[in-house]
């Protein structure tokens, strides 16, 4: 059903006419069989009018076979282009927290599950036709013998009820294999990112494969391998009872005589044709549980697949300058699923004010970069509130309140075509950066970007900043962005970068362990444990 659904909202009349088109193939083989059936019992009455059937309904299968692949073909792929751009959509719109502990699955969702909805929606004007010729078969059998097809619908009943008690088993695989793959996916991973490491130690490397790669993957394999035995039993279950009850017809007919022997030749021949899209129409049923497990972990993360719409939340405030940030009684709390405890963040009452530059100190897991994560609005406060010259922050306004910072992060990603060059800032200033930062050999500004992203990891850092600068936002925070640098770029940084802004009127929130440069803030906090233990002003 939910495919169904969104099958219909993604294009009503596409799906109609794909249905339709597969309705009237499926008839139109219906006719040719009893039309040649037909024709071999009671031979050619009228040459030019069965000459003038079998031909219309040769180019008219074909032709209507055609047409219901087309607008399928048209419906598949704007399902795939809609899923990814609602499915992305989505999980740039919801809760940053709830993203971050789920980011794992985030790739396998966009793309195994995707294609799994996809080949199950390529397979459904087959399906279609099929039940229709069965359905068109059926109605010409109950003509020919209504007690021999009452059987058969015994029989298929029968079939039924067996195909419906193995569904649940096909899904807890499905599910199962499912996913194991995300596991898979990440082992996968590892063997990109973490190439270096792997590549200097010999155990390590082998460990990683042995206990990690190769363990994980084995696993997905046998689950695999059992939904795929139990997928192919469910589509030979129609084959085989069919065969079964064939064979009960027969000595049912020799024993009884209550239909001739040549009727029940006829009518066996008729129901053969109905074997192979029986047979298609159950295996299709192990698509379905495929489609639902891929629309369950899709809807687990909290990611709908309709009623995605663009919205642009704004403030209720002036926002074209930094305003008054005011936090009052936050507390955060995560789960530390290394240390096996949970860490708590606040309560935190702070103010930083327009123009102003903090520096946040800290030793390693006092909470600097989880604070930093609530003053973005990236993490929502489980108590208290945070405030924005006066008006709250809440679920209404918190993009809004998200657009007046720019962050720069150690895992920050890079957008190459994106350059966002602010009116305010002169055209060449990005050019100007690029070369005091160094790196105006490998990389300059082209067709709105970056000519290229290909750097070191501290060149790409020092990129960061610089397409951060570009964007001219009202407030800046960066989490340690000096960490790596070399001492000049650290003096650049410190000294002329940071400068720079505060002169610009915009407001500068660094998370830094270098002392030495503590002199260009105005204040200094000191976070220990979760709590802010120490306000100091810096010395000028």
């Amino acid at each position: 059903m939910k495919l169904l659904y969104y099958l219909l909202k993604t294009s009503k009349r596409n799906f109609v006419i794909a249905s339709l088109s597969s309705v009237v193939t499926g008839l139109c083989s219906t006719l040719l069989i009893k039309t040649i059936h037909e024709t071999l019992n009671n031979g050619i009455e009228d040459l030019i009018y069965f000459s003038l059937k079998v031909g219309i309904l040769l180019i008219a299968y074909p032709a209507f076979a055609v047409l219901s692949s087309y607008k399928l073909a048209r419906l598949t792929q704007t399902i795939i282009h809609n899923l990814r751009v609602q499915l992305s959509t989505k999980i740039l719109n919801a809760e940053y927290s709830a993203v971050e502990k789920n980011k794992e699955r985030l790739l396998p969702m966009l793309t195994h599950d995707i294609s799994t909805i996809s080949t199950a929606i390529n397979r459904f004007p087959g399906i279609v036709t099929g039940l229709t010729t069965v359905i068109g078969l059926f109605i010409y059998m109950v003509w020919l013998s209504p007690i021999l097809f009452g059987f058969t619908i015994v029989v298929f009943g029968l079939t039924f009820v067996i195909v419906s008690l193995m569904l649940p088993l096909l899904k807890k695989y499905t599910h199962q294999a499912r996913m194991k793959w995300d596991e898979v996916f990440v082992e996968l991973e590892a063997v990109v990112k973490g190439i270096k490491e792997l590549s200097l130690n010999q155990k390590l490397k082998y460990k990683f494969l042995d206990d990690q790669l190769t363990d994980k993957s084995h696993q997905e394999k046998d689950l695999k391998v059992k939904e795929s035995v139990v997928n192919s039993l469910l589509s030979r279950m129609t084959d085989v009872m069919l065969l079964f009850g064939i064979v009960i017809l027969i000595f049912g007919i020799y024993t009884t005589q209550i239909v001739e022997f040549e009727l029940l030749g006829e009518f066996l021949l008729i129901s053969l044709f109905t074997v192979s899209p029986l047979s298609s129409a159950t295996g299709f049923l192990g698509n379905i549980k495929a489609i639902e497990v891929a629309l369950n972990n899709i809807e687990e993360m909290g990611l709908k697949l309709v009623g995605t719409k663009k919205h642009i939340q704004k403030l209720a405030t002036k926002a074209d300058e930094p305003g008054l940030i005011e936090v009052k009684g936050a507390t955060y709390t995560y789960y530390n699923d290394t240390e096996d405890d949970q860490f708590l963040l606040g309560p935190i009452n702070l103010k930083i004010k327009p123009n102003e530059v903090t520096f946040i100190v800290g030793g390693n897991g006092s909470g600097k970069t989880t604070l930093s994560k609530l003053l973005l609005g990236l993490y929502i406060p489980q108590d208290g509130h945070i405030e924005y010259n006066g008006e709250e922050i809440t679920k209404d306004n918190r993009n809004g309140y998200r657009d007046q910072f720019k962050a720069i992060f150690d895992d920050s990603y890079l957008f190459d075509k994106l350059l966002v060059k602010s009116e305010d800032l002169p055209e060449d200033y990005a050019e100007k950066l690029i070369e005091a930062f160094r790196i105006d050999r490998k990389v300059s500004i082209k067709d709105g970007g970056f000519s290229t992203t290909k750097l070191s990891q501290g060149q790409t850092h020092r990129l960061r900043l610089i397409s951060a600068i570009m964007e001219n936002a009202n407030i800046y925070l960066f989490d340690e962005w000096a960490a790596n640098q070399d001492p000049s770029f650290k003096q650049i940084f410190y000294r002329e970068i940071i400068p720079d802004l505060k002169k610009r009127g915009k407001t500068v929130i660094a998370i830094t362990h270098d002392e030495l440069f503590f002199d260009c803030a105005d204040r200094v906090i000191k976070l220990r444990n979760g709590n802010l233990v120490e306000y100091a002003k810096a010395e000028k």
